[in-house]
């Protein structure tokens, strides 16, 4: 396991403790909290997301898992 945190965790962690960020709607979970606005991870797609720091997490953990097993496939 890497000693460094991925750019998404610094952004959450900056967001959770610092208050970086709008206050508004997640679009995922609807809770309102500090919005992370996140770029979307699919190739085919430009869509981006204002999510909160719990669904940021869960999304950005979801993608680096599927693109992680890409890679694997690809190798």
């Amino acid at each position: 396991m890497s000693d460094t945190l991925k750019d998404w965790e610094v952004e959450i962690m900056e967001a959770t403790l610092l208050g970086h960020g709008d206050h508004g709607y997640c679009d995922f979970c609807a809770e309102r909290s500090i919005l992370i606005y996140c770029e979307s991870r699919r190739m085919d797609s430009d869509k981006s997301y204002n999510l909160c720091p719990h669904c940021t997490a869960e999304y950005h953990e979801r993608w680096d898992e599927q693109w992680e097993e890409y890679y694997r496939g690809r190798m």
